[in-house]
């Protein structure tokens, strides 16, 4: 696991823990998740702590169909892989802090890079301004990963408030 200290904590959330729930409960709660087709694998660090990270792990049912190459490439980015869940006993309060895995990034980095000169260089050569289109389209599509990745994270936080999950 990463430590929090050198990567970028992109979201963090303090809720409370729902009336009646106990923060043993609130993790057992969380490994009965279900995501496809990704996994979710908790650590537990401590009685107040455990560790989170988000992997893909792609059904073999969805590999087998056609043009599952693009869809791979769609859905296997997570922008928010990695979190941290930590309990407050004193304020009955959790803590969710998620934030990207380093390698990720520079995969990414790297990608946009070449896509960019590419972009720029045949801008040159023709003299127009195309070059801003893949900008723009590839913001667009970072803003949706991360939405997308936002909106697991809110299933973590409507599950501590749910009493449907109390044991």
């Amino acid at each position: 696991m990463a430590d929090t200290a050198k990567d970028l904590v992109l979201y963090k959330k303090n809720f409370p823990l729902g009336k009646g729930l106990t923060f043993s409960s609130y993790i057992k709660a969380i490994d009965t998740i279900d995501i496809p087709p990704y996994v979710l694998i908790l650590e537990g660090i401590s009685q107040e702590e455990h560790r989170g990270e988000i992997i893909y792990a792609p059904s073999t049912l969805l590999m087998s169909q056609p043009g599952f190459g693009l869809a791979d490439s769609i859905l296997r980015p997570i922008i928010l892989n990695k979190f941290i869940i930590k309990h407050s006993a004193k304020n009955h309060e959790i803590s969710l802090e998620a934030y990207h895995d380093s390698e990720w990034t520079l995969q990414v980095l790297v990608s946009i890079g070449l896509i960019l000169m590419f972009f720029i260089s045949a801008t040159i050569e023709t003299g127009s301004l195309y070059f801003f289109i893949p900008i723009i389209l590839i913001a667009f599509i970072l803003l949706m990963i991360y939405r997308r990745d936002i909106r697991r994270y809110e299933t973590l936080y409507k599950l501590a408030s749910s009493s449907s999950h109390h044991q």
